[in-house]
C-alpha cells in the first residue's frame, strides 16, 4: 500500500512538473508574454500576468499528491513565480487571488496560507525588481523559494503553535512541498532562460548573416535595384542562408530566382502564391505552405515551404523576396527572422542607392551648369571692352579675343572628369586677361605654382569657379589696390591650393552656409562638395575670411589620386 501511494506521488510530481515545463516554454517562447514580464507595471502587462499565474494558482490548487491531511500541490509555486517573473505588484496580486481562492475553499483552516500567499508573492517580486528579469537565473530562483516555503512554515507555526497536526504537516508535508516548490521554480527559470537564450542565438545568427549579406550586395545595388543587382542578390541570399532557393519579385511578378525550381520559376512569371500576395499588399512577412495554399502549379515542383518579407522603398511596398525550404512546415524561426532582417536591410541599400544616384545626378547637372555658364553680364562687358580696344589697339583686342575664344573652348567642349593643373590654370590665365582689361591698373596678380606640380591631375573647373568669385564678390567693390594672388605646393601627403585675395571678405553669417546646399550660386558649392565626394572628408574646401581684410581659400589635391589622361578638346 505505502508503494503504491509512494508511487501515486511519484506520477504526480511527473505531471506537475511536466505542466510547469510547459507553461515554462510557452511563456518563454511567446514574445508579448515576455514583453509583459519585461514591463510589468504596464496596465496590460500587470492583467495579462495576473490572469496567467492566477490561472496556474487555481489549477495548482485543485491537482496534487496526497499527503497527510492534504495534498501537497503547486499553488505555492505560482504565486512566487508570478512575484518573480511580473514583479512585486503582479506577486502581490496573484497572492491576493490566490488567498481568496483558499479561503472559498475552506474559510476556517486557511488563513495562514492565504497570508503567506501574499507576503510570499509580494516578496518575490521584491527580489525580481531588485535583481530585474535578466539577472533572474535559476540559482537565484532555487534561493527565492527555498526562503519563501522557510517563511510560510514559519508562520505557520506562529499562527497555529505547536501542536501534532503542526508537526504531522511539517513531517509529510513541508518537506515534498518544499522540493516541489524550489524544483519547479528552478525549472520554470531554466526552461524560460533557455528560451531567451535560443531568441538572442536567433536574433544574432540572423544579424550575422543579414550584415553579412548586405557586405556582399552593397557594390551590386549602388547603381539601383536592376534586374541585375536582384539576380546577384538572390543568388548571394541562396548561399549563405543555404535555403533551397530564393526568388525576389517586385509587386506583380519575379524579378530573380536562384535555387530548386529555377526550370521553371523564370524572372517574369507572374507572383502565383496567394501568401506572398498579402504579404505585399499587407506589408507583412507571412508563412508560405504548400500544403494550405498554392507555391507553385507544377506538381513535381521541390518547393513545399517558405516565408516571404515585402521590400521597401521611400516608404512604399516595391516587391518582396522569398525564402523557401523542400521541406513540409519546415520553415524555422530563424528563417522568419531572417527574411524579414534581409528585407529591412535591401529596402535601406536600394532606398541609400536610390539617394546616392540622385545626389550624383544633381551634382552631374550642377556640373553641366557651371561647366556651361558664361555670365552674360560678363561677356556684354567683354565684348565691349574688345570693341572699344578694336581701335585703339588692336592687338590688344586681338589678344582679349584669343582669351574669350579659349574660355568659350572650355565651356563647351566635352572633357573628362579631370584635368592636370596646367591646362585648369590655362583657363584661368585667360579668364584673369579678360578681367584685366575691366579692372584695368586696380588689379596686380601674383603667382607662385610649384613647376612639379603642373602635371598633378586635379578634378576639372575647381579653380576657375574660386577665382570668378574672388574677383566678382571679394576684389570688384573696392575701388583701387587689388591684389589677387594663386599659389600651389606640396604639403605632406598633398598638394595645397590657395586662391586669395585682398578683397571686402565674406561675412561671418553668409560664410556658414557658402559651402552648404541652401545658398544660391552653384560654383564654390559644386567645387566643395564634388571634392568630398571624389576623395572623402577632409578634402574639402577652407575659408578663411577677415572683412574688410580679403579672403583665402584653399583645397588640397592628395598624390594618391589615380592621374588622368590628358583630355582632347574638340
Amino acid at each position: 500500500m505505502d508503494f503504491l501511494l509512494k508511487y501515486s506521488v511519484f506520477l504526480q510530481f511527473i505531471g506537475d512538473f511536466s505542466f510547469i515545463a510547459m507553461a515554462a516554454y510557452l511563456t518563454g517562447r511567446s514574445r508579448f508574454l515576455m514583453n509583459c514580464a519585461r514591463n510589468p507595471f504596464h496596465l496590460l502587462s500587470w492583467l495579462s500576468l495576473t490572469i496567467l499565474f492566477s490561472g496556474i494558482v487555481i489549477t495548482g490548487a485543485y491537482s496534487g499528491a496526497p499527503g497527510a491531511d492534504s495534498l501537497i500541490t503547486t499553488r505555492f509555486l505560482g504565486v512566487l513565480l508570478s512575484g518573480l517573473v511580473g514583479g512585486p505588484l503582479v506577486g502581490f496580486s496573484v497572492g491576493l487571488v490566490s488567498a481568496i481562492h483558499l479561503s472559498i475553499l475552506d474559510p476556517v483552516h486557511t488563513s495562514t496560507a492565504a497570508i503567506s500567499s501574499v507576503l510570499c508573492g509580494a516578496f518575490a517580486g521584491l527580489v525580481r525588481q531588485r535583481q530585474s528579469l535578466y539577472h533572474m537565473n535559476w540559482e537565484m530562483g532555487a534561493v527565492v523559494a527555498l526562503a519563501a516555503e522557510l517563511l510560510q512554515n514559519a508562520l505557520i507555526i506562529s499562527f497555529q503553535g505547536q501542536s501534532e497536526s503542526i508537526a504531522l504537516y511539517l513531517q509529510s508535508i513541508a518537506l515534498p512541498t518544499a522540493f516541489l516548490t524550489v524544483a519547479g521554480v528552478s525549472l520554470f527559470l531554466f526552461i524560460v532562460g533557455r528560451s531567451e537564450t535560443e531568441q538572442d542565438t536567433y536574433s544574432a545568427k540572423a544579424a550575422f548573416l543579414s550584415l553579412e549579406i548586405a557586405r556582399r550586395t552593397l557594390p551590386y545595388l549602388r547603381d539601383g535595384f536592376t534586374p541585375e543587382a536582384a539576380h546577384h542578390t538572390a543568388r548571394i541570399v541562396q548561399e549563405l542562408t543555404r535555403t533551397a532557393a530564393v526568388a525576389i519579385s517586385d509587386r506583380e511578378q519575379l524579378i530573380a530566382f536562384v535555387g530548386k525550381g529555377s526550370d521553371h520559376h523564370r524572372p517574369g512569371d507572374p507572383i502565383v502564391s496567394q501568401a506572398v500576395q498579402r504579404a505585399i499588399a499587407e506589408e507583412t512577412v507571412l508563412m508560405l505552405n504548400s500544403g494550405e495554399e498554392t507555391i507553385c502549379p507544377e506538381k513535381d515542383c521541390p518547393l513545399n515551404s517558405g516565408v516571404a518579407a515585402p521590400l521597401f522603398a521611400n516608404g512604399t511596398v516595391m516587391g518582396a523576396i522569398q525564402l523557401f525550404r523542400k521541406g513540409m512546415d519546415s520553415v524555422s524561426e530563424v528563417d522568419v527572422r531572417l527574411a524579414d532582417g534581409i528585407a529591412n536591410l535591401l529596402s535601406v541599400q536600394v532606398q541609400l542607392a536610390d539617394s546616392d544616384r540622385q545626389r550624383k545626378m544633381r551634382e552631374e547637372a550642377e556640373f553641366k551648369a557651371l561647366q556651361a555658364q558664361i555670365n552674360p553680364h560678363f561677356l556684354f562687358n567683354t565684348l565691349n571692352i574688345i570693341m572699344s580696344f578694336c581701335r585703339t589697339d588692336p592687338d590688344k583686342a586681338r589678344h582679349l579675343l584669343g582669351n574669350l575664344a579659349t574660355m568659350m573652348q572650355r565651356s563647351f567642349a566635352h572633357q573628362g572628369d579631370f584635368i592636370t593643373l596646367n591646362r585648369e590654370l590655362d583657363g584661368v590665365e585667360a579668364y584673369l586677361e579678360i578681367v584685366k582689361a575691366r579692372f584695368g591698373n586696380r588689379l596686380t596678380i601674383h603667382w607662385d605654382i610649384d613647376a612639379s606640380l603642373l602635371a598633378l591631375p586635379i578634378p576639372l573647373l575647381c579653380l576657375q569657379p574660386l577665382v570668378e568669385n574672388a574677383v566678382q564678390h571679394g576684389l570688384f567693390p573696392k575701388t583701387d589696390d587689388c591684389i589677387l594672388t594663386i599659389a600651389a605646393h606640396s604639403d605632406g601627403d598633398a598638394a595645397l591650393i590657395t586662391i586669395s585675395d585682398n578683397g571686402v571678405g565674406i561675412p561671418e553669417e553668409k560664410r556658414a552656409t557658402l559651402l552648404s546646399r541652401q545658398t544660391e550660386g552653384i560654383g564654390m558649392t559644386n567645387v566643395h562638395h564634388r571634392l568630398l565626394s571624389i576623395y572623402g572628408p577632409g578634402y574639402g574646401l577652407h575659408i578663411d575670411s577677415d572683412p574688410p581684410r580679403g579672403t583665402c581659400v584653399s583645397l588640397r589635391i592628395p598624390w594618391t589620386a589615380s592621374p588622368a589622361p590628358e583630355p582632347a578638346v574638340q
